[in-house]
C-alpha cells in the first residue's frame, strides 16, 4: 500500500520515484530547516531565536529526510523509513564524535549533543509516523475472513491413520 497515493507523487513511474528517493530526501531536508531558519530570523528578539532556530532546525532535517524519502518510495516504506533512519542515526553519532573530538577545550559540548540528538530524534518521529500511516491505510483494506477450522478428535485422527494404513497396503500387495 503506497502511503502515498493521496499526493501528486504517486501518479510518477515506480523507477523515477526511486532514482529520486535519495536526492529528494538531502534537498528536502537541508531545504525545510533552512526555510524555518529564515522565518526565524525575522524576530525582534535575535540571541534566543536564533538557538530556538537552531534547535528546530535539527529537528526537522532528521524528520523530513525520513519522510520525503519514505513518501517518494514506491514501496518498501517502512523499510526505507528504518534505513534512511539508521542513516540519520549513523551521520548524528558522526556529528557527535567530531563535535566532541574537535571541540576546543571549553567548547559546548552539550549544544553538539542536543543538536545530534534532536536530529535523530526528528527521523526516529517520522519512522514512527511512517508506521502509524501504514497500519492505518492498511487496516482499513477488508481482509476476507477465514472458515473456522475445525478439531480433530482422537478417534477422528486414528480413523484417518488406520485408512491411509489400508490405502498402503493395498498399494503395496497390488504389487
Amino acid at each position: 500500500m503506497d502511503i502515498a497515493s493521496d499526493y501528486f507523487i504517486s501518479k510518477w513511474p515506480n523507477w523515477l520515484r526511486w532514482v529520486l528517493m535519495v536526492p529528494a530526501a538531502i534537498l528536502g531536508s537541508f531545504i525545510v530547516p533552512w526555510i524555518v531558519r529564515i522565518i526565524m530570523s525575522f524576530s525582534e528578539d535575535g540571541e534566543s531565536w536564533r538557538i530556538f532556530a537552531e534547535i528546530v532546525q535539527s529537528f526537522m532535517f532528521g524528520l523530513v529526510f525520513v519522510i520525503i524519502a519514505a513518501y517518494t518510495a514506491p514501496k518498501y516504506q517502512l523499510t526505507t523509513a528504518i534505513i534512511f533512519l539508521t542513516v540519520t542515526c549513523l551521520f548524528g553519532g558522526m556529528i557527535l564524535m567530531l563535535g566532541l573530538i574537535a571541540q576546543p577545550a571549553g567548547g559546548d559540548k552539550l549544544y553538539t549533543l542536543l543538536h545530534s540528538g534532536l536530529m535523530i530524534a526528528g527521523a526516529a518521529l517520522a519512522a514512527v509516523n511512517i508506521k502509524d500511516e501504514i497500519r492505518k491505510n492498511t487496516s482499513s483494506i477488508p481482509i476476507k475472513p477465514q472458515q473456522p477450522t475445525q478439531k480433530a478428535t482422537v478417534k477422528q485422527v486414528r480413523n484417518q491413520d488406520m485408512d491411509e494404513l489400508e490405502d498402503w497396503d493395498s498399494i503395496k500387495n497390488s504389487d
